[in-house]
């Protein structure tokens, strides 16, 4: 059950017409900024969207089993499977798996704050405010700063993570006879969870205070009744695979295409997908992110 205390505050109605006139003050600022956000949120999306169409009828799809000089600055699609010799490697670990990308996940178990006001009028025009702060314990892979918190007694996190979170990328990825660039490589995101086996051998750092548990390492008491500062580190990795792409053909790689419209395409999609496909799919997600 979360703990948690309220605060209440109280404005008197000329408090209460300060606050009012403050609000009028950002209300303006922020509707002035709004007007060239707006603007230039639309012009991104437009020129996102003529990218978009000039690349749709511009694109050759071609095999991925030869480099066609031919093809050469032509924007092209080709699918294909993501292969690596790669072994990629967490040595603080002691984690390697084959594959295109390595993922270490570190999570600490910390205290979180949570905020909730109300707002009532009372008699004479003044206003009361209730604040109600609860705090319950999660796992966060980012640092959850208490002396940020309205009441850090009681509800200390510790002041660093004992690991971070890192990922580690193959430098060699072909496809057929192509080779990915870096770019193309960080698009591969179709994770997958790389469990660390029961009888795993315990990293140096790790023993007496660690253990293996639930497809990962554990540092703390219990793993069945976590204590705030306990952390768990996980692994992800992605598998060679089939991917989709459509990019500006370099020789034997790829690079961005350049458009009239002004902008640049170089997408890369895990799975096989038609150009038509992943055109429109680039334009749903194009006016998702506008709105």
């Amino acid at each position: 059950m979360p703990e948690g205390f309220k605060e209440v505050t109280h404005a008197s109605w000329l408090g209460r017409i300060g606050g009012a006139l403050k609000g009028i003050l950002v209300g303006l600022v922020l509707f002035l900024v709004a007007f060239p956000l707006l603007f230039w949120n639309e012009g991104r999306a437009v020129r996102r969207h003529q990218t978009l169409e000039e690349g749709g009828g511009a694109v050759v799809s071609v095999p991925a089993d030869r480099v066609d000089a031919g093809n050469e600055g032509k924007l092209v699609h080709l699918t294909g499977t993501a292969v690596t010799d790669a072994t990629l490697s967490d040595a603080a670990f002691g984690v390697s798996a084959r594959g295109v990308r390595l993922k270490r996940t570190v999570e600490m178990y910390q205290w979180q704050e949570r905020a909730r006001s109300t707002t009532s009028k009372q008699v004479g025009g003044g206003t009361e405010t209730t604040t109600t702060y609860t705090y319950t314990k999660t796992w966060s892979a980012t640092l959850l700063s208490s002396a940020d918190f309205k009441k850090p007694q009681g509800h200390r996190n510790p002041e660093a993570m004992p690991y971070d979170s890192v990922e580690y990328t193959a430098e060699h990825v072909r496809l057929g006879a192509f080779t990915l660039s870096p770019s193309l490589v960080r698009k591969i995101d179709n994770f997958t969870s790389l469990p660390v086996p029961g009888d795993a051998p315990l990293p140096e750092a790790l023993r007496g205070k660690g253990t293996v548990h639930d497809g990962g390492f554990y540092l703390g008491g219990d793993p069945t009744s976590p204590q705030v500062g306990d952390v768990r580190v996980r692994f992800t990795v992605v598998r060679p695979g089939e991917v989709s792409l459509i990019a500006r053909q370099a020789r034997d790689t790829f690079e961005p295409y350049a458009t009239k419209a002004g902008g640049t395409i170089e997408l890369l999609q895990p799975g096989v997908h038609t150009a038509e496909a992943m055109i429109r799919h680039e334009q749903e997600s194009n006016v998702i992110l506008t709105w």
